[in-house]
């Protein structure tokens, strides 16, 4: 399978389209090129709601300062290659409004990364302007035409290589941010270490390779995951990051959870939790309570005896200490919020610890 960083250089310039939610929950695709891309450099964003501004003031933890505009023909003084999709609306949608976005961009010669379970590619006149233009159309979610179901093979690569895989007791809680942020700090130990992506963002941004999962018939899903982490493995990685998707106690997102424990069959796992969290993101709906959680996860992945080992807090940009403080207070287990210093270390030393008694 050929993924984005297979096709596109290091450094390839983007824009993304982040219309009205740069720095919110639902702009979290965008947010997350900007703080940790690798592949595609930001070197614009459209959202007519924060124009003239630069993207510092709404994601001050980012080590890119990108301006922001209105307007897509703005952006083109910056000579992008592609354009991004860096919002994922509820049910992935894409905005009627959007559109003209999308248009622009192609009949400027730019690609076009679309994440959204809408895909460009069964849009005629899309393809015709693409086509017309020579560009090409990204359907990240599209699954391939060869699918497989789980058949145990990852028990033989487990003297190879140890899985952790990241769960949480919601979506847009911090998953993905600490999978790369542990895969980082093991890399920089000298650990052969690497992720695996399981969400479209997690596709943009430079995995070692990963699914869209959440568009695969139920029955492929762990299968699918399962080859995922087996390509990893033939690229030499020792230690493997697995980047979790929604939650098991989700009345919406659990079941791509469920799959996601079964076809990681992780050695450990690492909790990512907001203490101030009450209701699920997008829903009118409880959460559940961070013990709660865990024992549920525990108790689903019996068949590798995985245990969670640490917990990544997550707090907004003003309050990550605190969080780390609350969550503390609720449990036993080493928390640490890793966009701080020391944080992804942390848990880490936890994972590492833990793998070498098991």
């Amino acid at each position: 399978m050929k993924y984005l960083s297979d096709i596109y250089p290091k450094g390839t310039k983007a824009v993304i389209l982040a219309r009205g939610e740069l720095g919110t929950m639902a702009g979290k695709t965008a947010n997350s090129l900007i703080i940790q891309g690798e592949i595609f450099e930001p070197v614009a964003v459209i959202d007519e709601t924060k124009a003239g501004k630069t993207t510092k003031k709404f994601l001050p933890k980012a080590k890119r300062d990108i301006p922001i505009y209105k307007m897509f023909t703005e952006t083109l003084r910056h000579k992008p290659r592609v354009l991004i999709i860096g919002v994922a609306p509820p049910g992935g949608r894409l905005p009627t409004e959007w559109r003209k976005d999308v248009i622009l961009a192609m009949w400027n010669g730019l690609d076009i990364i679309n994440g959204l379970h809408t895909f460009f590619n069964d849009d005629e006149e899309f393809v015709r302007i693409a086509k017309e233009k020579g560009v090409t159309i990204h359907d990240l979610r599209r699954p391939p035409k060869k699918l497989r179901i789980f058949d145990g093979s990852i028990r033989k690569i487990k003297d190879k290589a140890k899985i952790v895989t990241l769960v949480g007791t919601d979506s847009s809680i911090g998953k993905r941010i600490a999978t790369l942020a542990l895969a980082r700090e093991a890399q920089r130990r000298g650990i052969k270490a690497g992720w695996v992506a399981t969400g479209q963002t997690g596709l943009m941004l430079g995995c070692d390779s990963g699914i869209a999962i959440d568009h695969f018939p139920a029955d492929y899903m762990a299968g699918m995951l399962e080859k995922a982490i087996l390509d990893a493995v033939d690229k030499g990685l020792e230690l493997i990051f697995v980047e979790g998707q929604g939650a098991i106690c989700h009345p919406a997102y659990s079941g791509v959870a469920l799959a996601l424990l079964h076809g990681s069959q992780p050695d450990c796992l690492i909790m990512c939790h907001d203490p101030r969290r009450k209701k699920l993101a997008y829903f009118d709906w409880p959460i559940a309570g961070l013990n709660d959680e865990i024992e549920v996860v525990e108790r689903l992945t019996r068949s590798s005896q995985a245990k969670v080992v640490g917990i990544a807090t997550y707090g907004g940009e003003k309050k990550r200490e605190e969080s780390v403080e609350i969550v503390k207070k609720l449990s036993s287990l080493p928390a640490a919020d890793v966009l701080l210093s020391g944080g992804a270390a942390l848990l880490l030393d936890a994972i590492l610890k833990y793998l070498k008694k098991k």
